[in-house]
């Protein structure tokens, strides 16, 4: 009896290592998806992407989705969704701590 229930753990444990490498092999395997670029997320002038590069940069910002388009020389218009209120301020001082924006118009959403 023993030795049976020796055999079982041992063939449940290699079992497992098994699956643990198969699984390890395709993760390795599968594509790795492309982080969004700049340029699909602005109107692609020169002051959006950088605001956008700005947004991406800050650990405060970073996981938001958000969309930014200039509007004249030196204005800018951020778009989008954001999860709880702290982050339009935080999205409104890193846009408008960019060079070159004089003004920053938030236009994001806060969902509940």
């Amino acid at each position: 009896m023993k030795t049976e229930l020796n055999s079982r753990r041992r063939l449940l444990k290699s079992a497992l290592a098994g699956s643990v490498v198969l699984l390890a092999s395709a993760c390795d395997s599968l594509p790795r998806l492309p982080r969004a670029n700049a340029t699909s997320n602005t109107d692609g002038s020169e002051l959006a992407i950088r605001v956008y590069q700005a947004l991406r940069n800050s650990p405060f910002t970073n996981q938001l989705s958000l969309r930014v388009e200039t509007s004249g020389e030196s204005e800018v218009i951020v778009r989008g969704f954001v999860p709880n209120k702290s982050d339009i301020n935080n999205v409104d001082l890193v846009a408008n701590q960019v060079e070159g924006v004089s003004h920053a118009i938030i236009m994001v959403e806060h969902q509940e």
